[in-house]
């Protein structure tokens, strides 16, 4: 399964800090929350594998597991390799 997940661009319209930390929260919010549905799982059955795997494969996985970060053009500008680095 395959979810696309469309971000604003930063610009005109956003500062590049708001920006960044804007979609950083989201991946965080993400991962967190896929890691809180493990733990859950593990807890209530604790000891019982084949009982964790069935239920983990039950899980949506809404975590976000590609990032396209697109460049402008000959003229990246540091915060592009920056924003990449932090994400």
């Amino acid at each position: 399964m395959l979810t696309v997940v469309d971000s604003p661009g930063y610009g005109q319209q956003l500062d590049f800090k708001e920006w960044r930390e804007l979609i950083t929260n989201e991946l965080k919010r993400r991962m967190l929350a896929y890691r809180d549905d493990c733990r859950e799982i593990n807890t209530k059955f604790k000891g019982d594998d084949q009982m964790i795997s069935r239920e983990l494969k039950k899980i949506k996985d809404r975590r976000i597991h590609l990032a396209l970060y697109f460049f402008d053009g000959h003229h990246p500008k540091d915060q592009d390799f920056e924003s990449v680095k932090r994400f």
